[in-house]
């Protein structure tokens, strides 16, 4: 998969950093080839972070981050619950391990969110009861982790909170998204109150 990889991470430069020369055609073709390549090679995600954790361009590292999204999206229901958790755990890890890449730069706060929000769609409270005790528990290690905590609560909010209340919201949306808040009740929406008063308190 190794020249597969070098071919993408070509075909992301193409997308996603435009050149005199580079036409939109050229652009399309680049598009298509990024979108086949996760299809492709779903089954093959963990390549995926590793790939992540080996490159040091960030345009290949951000177009990742929308990849497992849409694997989460697309085959989630294909992966066995051992590739699940690992999928799970991995992807947390990301925050801890590159958080100053994530941390420092909005657009990658924006693009994590959206993962983590997206794996709490199909993972929570079941396979991943503590997604957002895990998240909260971020700040007591550092201050610079709220930005990001922040900004996934917001996606969390407006992605499924306000969604689901929608008339024209999907049926099965509507089911996963109760499902979620149903499950926040006891615990976690304490956690996230108490989370942003000590934010309002402490500006």
């Amino acid at each position: 998969m190794a020249s597969a990889l070098e071919q993408l991470e070509q075909q992301i430069g193409v997308l996603q950093n435009p050149v005199p020369g580079i036409t939109q055609e050229m652009r399309q073709a680049a598009s298509d080839f990024c979108n086949n390549f996760i299809d492709e090679n779903r089954g093959q995600w963990r390549e995926f972070f590793q790939l992540f954790a080996g490159t040091k361009n960030e345009q290949t590292q951000y177009w990742l981050l929308l990849a497992l999204t849409d694997i989460v999206k697309k085959y989630w229901g294909e992966l066995s619950k051992e590739d699940k958790e690992v999928f799970i755990s991995t992807s947390y890890d990301l925050l801890k391990t590159y958080n100053e890449l994530i941390l420092s730069k909005r657009h990658f706060q924006v693009r994590y969110s959206v993962l983590y929000v997206q794996l709490v769609k199909v993972a929570y409270p079941e396979m991943w009861p503590t997604a957002f005790t895990s998240l909260l528990e971020l700040a007591n290690t550092s201050e610079s982790f709220i930005p990001t905590i922040v900004q996934t609560l917001e996606f969390f909010n407006d992605d499924i909170v306000d969604e689901s209340k929608k008339s024209e919201a999907d049926p099965h949306f509507k089911a996963v998204a109760t499902n979620v808040k149903d499950s926040m009740k006891p615990a976690d929406v304490p956690a996230i109150i108490n989370f942003c008063k000590i934010i309002l308190e402490n500006p």
